[in-house]
């Protein structure tokens, strides 16, 4: 791994400034996946039960940011990249991951990576600011699986991060040199970031379906993470209008390889809505990881808001196997005297 920072770094070409900061972690870390990858089956063993494996290879590019309402603070910036492949069900970590063995559930599989960061309301700011959301960003490699069975039109998801938070992810780098690019504020308190830490965490995520009609589709949820990262329980809510198809028919995209295909339309447009309720434990981009109590600042545990509310309301357009999406999402506030976030979500996912 040390390797592969020295490596990023080597790139420093003035004019290469989005790929150097933004597409170097995603490649270096989707390199460092395929080396997992074709590690770990040497070790692992194939399922002998009769469930299906999902055989549609998919990709997504997921980015948030919340410059389109002027703002800069809290969750300021989000990139993400999942890949759904069978060829991920070899590895061994799948063993601690959930999935059903019932008999006319599909199992499908995934890794993904995530690169997140946070900062507080005023960034121009030298000072620490005390009451202010810490300086903090993290990276994690996501391996993920799950079943769907769409007669009963339920899904499990459950997946295991594995990453770092703090400096080492080179967040405060990032935002100072895109933030020099377009003459706008430096940021001055990364040197306060939350310290670098192990991030471990297990995550588990239950979707039943409630109501189906050919417009209309609600989808009932709950779930939690236990971890390093984050330590939550929550509950909530989806809802979808328009010309599409099941929520559990696919992975988001209907492929050549989804089953039932003749039963499923070719183009997709709806809009949905989705709100969760969060009954929160540990939040490490406030509070600090578990291992390095270095921190020059983080928010007692006093106060950390206990219970948050989180609300997406977009639009969705899938043609043959290209999808596109966007939405704003709405959090409540998550400590004392802190303020309502939104921010501006996009996906973009296609199959080969």
């Amino acid at each position: 791994m040390a390797y592969i920072f020295k490596f990023f770094r080597s790139w420093s070409a003035p004019d290469a400034l989005f790929l150097n900061f933004l597409f170097k972690p995603i490649i270096g870390l989707s390199l460092f996946f395929c080396f997992l990858q074709v590690s770990l089956p040497a070790f692992a063993q194939y399922s002998a039960d009769s469930v299906f494996v999902n055989q549609d290879k998919l990709f997504y590019f997921i980015f948030d940011n919340d410059a389109t309402f002027k703002v800069d603070y809290y969750y300021t910036q989000g990139i993400g990249v999942i890949h759904f492949n069978p060829v991920f069900q070899k590895s061994i970590i799948n063993k601690i991951l959930l999935t059903s063995k019932n008999t006319g559930a599909e199992k499908f599989y995934g890794l993904a990576y995530k690169y997140d960061g946070f900062t507080p309301t005023n960034i121009r700011d030298p000072e620490i600011r005390i009451g202010d959301r810490p300086y903090a960003s993290y990276m994690f490699l996501n391996q993920l699986a799950g079943s769907t069975h769409k007669i009963k039109k339920e899904r499990i998801t459950s997946s295991l991060d594995l990453g770092i938070i703090g400096p080492a992810t080179g967040a405060g780098k990032f935002q100072r040199k895109i933030h020099e690019y377009l003459h706008h504020g430096i940021p001055q308190g990364w040197k306060y970031q939350i310290k670098t830490d192990l991030i471990l965490n297990y995550n588990v995520l239950y979707q039943k379906g409630i109501v189906h009609t050919k417009p209309l589709e609600i989808i009932g949820e709950a779930g939690g993470s236990l971890g390093t990262l984050y330590t939550h329980a929550t509950a909530g809510a989806m809802v979808r209008l328009g010309w599409m198809n099941s929520y559990f028919s696919d992975l988001g995209i209907s492929n050549k390889t989804t089953r039932n295909q003749a039963n499923l339309r070719k183009w997709q447009l709806y809009a949905f809505g989705r709100t969760q309720g969060r009954l929160v434990g540990y939040n490490a981009t406030m509070q600090g990881g578990f291992l390095n109590a270095n921190n020059v600042y983080t928010l007692e545990a006093s106060q950390i808001s206990r219970t948050v509310l989180e609300s997406q309301t977009g639009l969705a357009l899938i043609v043959k196997g290209l999808r596109l999406e966007t939405a704003v999402n709405f959090i409540s506030p998550e400590f004392t005297n802190s303020r309502r976030h939104k921010w501006m979500h996009f996906n973009v996912g296609f199959a080969f």
